[in-house]
């Protein structure tokens, strides 16, 4: 028996089977079709460039005209329209209208429990800072009666 040479590292009895297999589906799945094919005419000129060599139509090689038209240099000078400022006017909010807090007494603080007035948040990080200097004199001093 001729001995085949393989990529895989199978028996050649495996490889029998395989092949065995693979046939038996290629039979029963797919069918063969015998009839006229249609081919392409011949007579077109030689320097067509087609993408595939079955495709009918050949690539378009020659490139289109591209009209680039210049920007306009001048359109931030020219004035705005008056449906634009009275967009603008709508927008616009006086300082004062900001500074007396108009239209946002129905706004809801969602965290006014975490919101702290300014001394007793400064009361809270001392006596923070007491309690860390009270932790670390008590453990030192029981690392000093541990030793002795």
């Amino acid at each position: 028996e001729k001995k085949s040479i393989s990529d895989l590292d199978v028996t050649p009895e495996f490889q029998k089977f395989v092949a065995v297999q693979l046939s038996r589906a290629l039979d029963e799945h797919i069918e063969e079709i015998h009839g006229d094919v249609k081919s392409r005419k011949i007579d077109e000129p030689e320097n067509v460039v087609r993408l595939l060599k079955s495709s009918f139509q050949p690539v378009i090689l020659t490139r289109a005209p591209l009209r680039q038209t210049r920007p306009d240099l001048l359109s931030h000078r020219k004035l705005v329209g008056l449906e634009d400022t009275e967009k603008i006017k709508e927008a616009a909010v006086s300082p004062s209208f900001v500074l007396e807090k108009k239209g946002t007494e129905y706004y809801v603080n969602r965290f006014a429990s975490r919101v702290e007035p300014g001394i007793e948040r400064i009361k809270k990080k001392k006596k923070k800072k007491e309690k860390k200097k009270k932790t670390k004199s008590l453990n030192t001093e029981i690392v000093n009666e541990s030793s002795i």
